[in-house]
Formats: structure tokens, sequence, C-alpha cells
């Protein structure tokens, strides 16, 4: 309270007893994280709940008592804001950072309670019991507008009776500060929540909420009880699943990340393909056929869904699981805390070892030990990301040493560890795509040589469509082995730590293939796919 002239005119014992009895007024516990103070061992300090300058009392029913390091941390905030956003970081770090709106809601006792529903004459009638005892709430059915076959009401509904949509969103709850401050200033939320109910006669139903869900963290973390939603009614969920990752995607409203997009379409080639497996009008089962089935106007869309099928079976393989994917931040769109973005992985990785085009092959439906030419895909390229973590990034990355600036840390003379350093500047964007093009070409020679595929398959990103073998997987391992010990990837002299820097592609390619940075030429040995052949012996032909 430095700027509290009532304080500072107090005497020191008199100061100490105000201490003492706002520590006991909270509980004993710091007003902004509301983790324990230990007055005798702690420094700490106070503030004014209500800023003066927002016509707060300057007396002692409006201090407030925190850690030094809290105060400082808040910045200019006024404390309420302040603890708000606390609260919901530490909600966040109690979830390991695996925060969805579920959890949200059930911090503050919602996702408790059902409703019944009852559809007469365009309105929709929600029975449950919240609070002091039931509530009956009656709204109007509105049609879409546009005639889409699609019924739903606006409504303010408790938090009770809200759940998260993890099928429709399966996003998580990652910042929602500035909606905090946005909301905490009493502006007003100018887009609703979007949920889903089923109608059915006499049912007890959930609200599902599928879109807005960070407004409505944010709204909840700052004590409100309802929140304001349009609600479809019985909706065709595959179709609103669409629209909804359309709408996030394509026409670009508040974009998925990159793995959600591909997890959801995921879920819908999922789906789609199966129904068309189990009916019997098709005799010959394939991707190909399975696209060719669709209407015309579906036949693109569902080619892109292929490729996020394909991604996400990869990312989330389980048997075994992809280790990888514990170093790529699938949650923002670059790297921050983690070494791998997961675009990254999408140009460095998916697009040179999936095939992207619909299999024509038939499948083997009735012969499942067989394994079909896709499942063979995602288990070698899940078996080849094992072994990038395991060779690269298990036991050499340093979430303490951290990515951030570390060019400009290692110019200004920072220890950076060797393994972390090799690991960090391996995994930057466009380094990455620039040796795994290299380490590709290596591979496919050496499984072309011992006649596991051959020169269309590699074309084709079918290199991993071979039943690859021990012995040649030992081979494979020693390739990524000889990348990882290359002499570049440690160097520290200034002009290196400018090339690491680059952003181009094209630039890294010129300098691992020919040697050659701006134009000159650099001595020691080129990291193209001829040295990693002659180093592991893969240029000869098996039995």
């Amino acid at each position: 309270m430095s700027d509290s002239r009532q304080f500072s005119s107090l005497a020191n014992d008199e100061k100490d007893r105000v201490r003492a009895r706002l520590h006991r007024r909270q509980g004993d516990v710091c007003f902004l994280c509301e983790r324990a103070i230990v007055l005798a061992a702690d420094e700490v300090e106070g503030d004014h709940i209500d800023p003066l300058a927002q016509s707060g009392l300057d007396d002692d029913a409006n201090w407030a008592l925190m850690h030094a390091h809290c105060n400082e941390s808040k910045g200019a905030k006024d404390l309420q804001l302040a603890r708000v956003m606390a609260r919901f970081r530490n909600l966040s770090d109690e979830h390991e950072g695996q925060l969805y709106a579920q959890q949200v809601l059930e911090s503050v006792g919602g996702a408790s309670r059902t409703a019944f529903v009852d559809v007469q004459d365009r309105q929709i009638k929600l029975r449950y019991d919240v609070g002091a005892g039931p509530v009956e709430s009656t709204f109007d059915i509105m049609g879409d507008p546009g005639g889409a076959p699609f019924d739903s009401f606006f409504g303010l509904l408790p938090v009770e009776v809200l759940y998260h949509d993890a099928e429709l969103n399966p996003r998580k709850i990652l910042s929602i500060d500035g909606l905090l401050q946005e909301f905490y200033r009493r502006n007003p939320q100018l887009h609703v929540a979007l949920g889903r109910i089923s109608a059915e006669p006499g049912d007890v139903a959930k609200v599902l909420v599928f879109d807005g869900q960070h407004k409505m963290a944010a709204q909840i973390m700052l004590g409100r009880r309802e929140i304001p939603l349009r609600v479809f009614i019985d909706p065709d969920t595959e179709r609103l699943k669409a629209v909804n990752r359309r709408a996030h995607k394509e026409l670009r409203q508040v974009e998925f990340f990159r793995a959600v997009i591909d997890t959801l379409g995921d879920d819908v080639w999922g789906k789609e393909f199966a129904r068309y497996l189990e009916d019997g009008q098709h005799p010959q089962k394939s991707e190909s056929a399975f696209v060719e089935s669709l209407p015309a106007d579906r036949r693109s869309e569902m080619k892109r869904m292929l490729k996020e099928h394909l991604r996400a079976r990869v990312a989330n393989n389980q048997e075994p699981p992809n280790r990888f994917f514990d170093f790529v931040e699938k949650d923002t769109s670059r790297a921050t805390d983690k070494p791998v973005a997961y675009y990254s992985v999408q140009q460095a990785m998916f697009k040179l070892y999936l095939d992207y085009h619909p299999n024509t092959q038939p499948l083997s439906l009735e012969d499942e030990e067989q394994g079909d030419a896709r499942q063979i895909e995602r288990l070698n390229l899940t078996h080849f990301m094992n072994m990038l973590a395991e060779e690269l990034l298990e036991g050499c990355y340093d979430p303490g040493t951290g990515i951030r600036r570390l060019e400009e840390r290692v110019r200004g003379g920072e220890p950076i560890p060797v393994d972390h350093l090799r690991s960090a500047r391996m995994f930057r964007k466009s380094l990455f795509q620039a040796w795994s093009e290299v380490l590709y070409e290596a591979i496919a020679f050496f499984l072309r040589a011992r006649g596991l595929i051959d020169a269309s398959m590699e074309q084709t990103h079918r290199v991993f469509w071979a039943k690859i073998g021990d012995e040649e997987w030992r081979t494979i391992r020693s390739m990524v082995s000889l990348v990882r010990d290359h002499q570049l990837w440690l160097q520290r002299q200034e002009q290196h730590t400018r090339w690491f820097g680059e952003t181009n592609v094209a630039f890294f390619q010129e300098w691992f293939r020919n040697g050659i940075v701006e134009g000159e030429r650099i001595d020691g040995t080129p990291l193209d796919a001829a040295y990693l052949q002659r180093a592991v012996g893969a240029t000869s032909v098996g039995p």
C-alpha cells in the first residue's frame, strides 16, 4: 500500500498489527495467488482492492495482503482482475495444462445437472433443479433464417446444465487473459456460445457446448452463473460437425489449431468411411471407391479429410504410443515451450511419408491379420518417429533451457548444453524440413536397393508401405544417428548463429546438400543423401 497515506502514517508496530489482521481476514493466504503466506518468513506487500483512482477507500476494509512477487507480477492490473487471472492459471496448472471447458465448468459446480425437455407448439420447455430449487424456463424455437433444417433457441442457461461437447470441439482452453480483461471492464459479449440438445419426448438432456468455450470460460471465472447460448435442437450431428469445422478452417472464424483440425477431420472421415464399409452396395471396397461414391460436390472436401485422418492416426497412435508428440506443440500455431511445432511435423514428416491420395487398392476386409497398406504406413511412421524421439529428443532437449532467443543467447556466450543445442536447432521449422528431405531420400534409396519398394512407391510417398525388417530398421537408425552427429549443429561462431536464424528452407537445402552458404563454399562434409548412404554401407542390394 505504497500509495496509502493512512497506512504510511501508522507507526511500525501498528503496521504489523494491520498486516496480521489482513492475514487472518484472508485465511492466511495471498489475496492474488491464494497460496499460504507465512508472515514471519515471506516478503509481503499490500494494495488497494478497489483502486483509489476508481473511488476506492483508503482504509483497511479496502486493503489486501499478498506475496511481494505476486504484487509485482500483476503489473498495473486491478487486484480483482489479477486474482481471477491467477485462479485460471492455478486451475490450468492443476490439470497440467490439459484444461478443457468441462473442467472449468466442474470447478464452479457446473456440468452437474440434467434438464427435463418438453417441446410443444414451437416452444421448448426446460426444467432443472439448481440453486434454491426447481426452475422451469420456456424458450421460443427459431427456424434457420436460410431454410436449413436446424431449429434452435436462444437462452440464458445455468452452468449446472452445461457440458463440454468434446465430440464437436476437442479443443483445450488456453489463455483467456484478453477475454477476462474485456469482460471485467463490463464490455458486452458480442458472440454467444453455441450448443446442442436432444429433445426427444420426455428426454433428460444435457446442453453440450461446442463453440464459444473460451468466452464461456472467461465469464465463469469472473463469477457468472448463467451463460448466453444459441442451442440447436436435435441437429444432424455429422452435418453440424462439418459446418463447425469449415467455420474454423475454410471460413477462418477463430481458426482451430492444425492438430485440432486433423482430429475433427479424422472423426468425420472415420465415421463416414465405416458406414461405407458396412453397406452392401459396393463389393470392391477402397478409399478411392468411397470418395467416388460421394456426391461430386463433397469429393474434394472428403479428400482433405483423408489427409487429416491419416495425420491424426499417426499423431494419436496408442499401440505403440507416438512418443515424438511429447515434444510437439499441438495447442498453439508455433513452438513455444516445446521444440517442435505441429505445422513442422506436417511439412517435414507427414508430407514426405504419408500418401495423401485415396488408395485404389481393394481392402481385404476378411483378413484382419494381413493388415492393409494404411496400417503398415501408420505403424512404420510411428516407429520411425519414436526412433527420432529416442535419438534426438529424449534426454537431450531441456525444457528449462528452452528455445526462446536461442541463437542470441549463444552469441552472448551462454553455455547452452551440447545435446540441447543440437535438439533445439534441428527442430526449427525450416531446418527440420531440410534435413528430413535428405533423410527421406537416403531411406528411399536404401529400401529401393533392398527391393522393398520401387520408384513409383517412392514418388507417391509410399516409402513406408514397405514391410521393413529389424535389419533395415537398424540401418535407418544409423542414418538418423549420422544426421544427429554432423558437426554443423554445434557450431557457435557468430556467422553460424546468424545462419541458423534463417527461415527459408531453400537456404538450408543449399547449405546441407552443397555446403554453400550465401554464395560461398563452407568447409565440412555436406549433409546429403549420398553421405548417409556411404556412411552406413547402404548402397549394396541385400539378398
